[in-house]
């Protein structure tokens, strides 16, 4: 029963963090902060799908993805809103 538990909801996470992955794909060209958090995300995935780890063993690589995902969308979402003068 808990096997079961953990492998949904290591699933659920497989699952968003691909989801996640294509949108930061999209702006990769426009960022070296998309292509490190598209590099964490490929990190916890292959981490995900090699080993059973812990949510408490990934803790440090989920905080600094989150920390990055942040700031990436945060930068994003300045530009769109006060593009630069050209």
């Amino acid at each position: 029963m808990l096997t079961l538990i953990y492998h949904n909801q290591v699933q659920a996470r497989i699952d968003l963090l691909q989801r996640a992955k294509v949108l930061v794909e999209t702006l990769e060209n426009h960022s070296s902060l998309a292509k490190d958090v598209r590099a964490l995300i490929d990190r916890e995935l292959e981490m995900l799908s090699t080993t059973e780890l812990g949510s408490e063993m990934l803790a440090g690589l989920r905080r600094r993805m989150l920390n990055s995902f942040a700031k990436l969308v945060t930068k994003e979402s300045v530009e769109k809103a006060w593009p630069a003068p050209e």
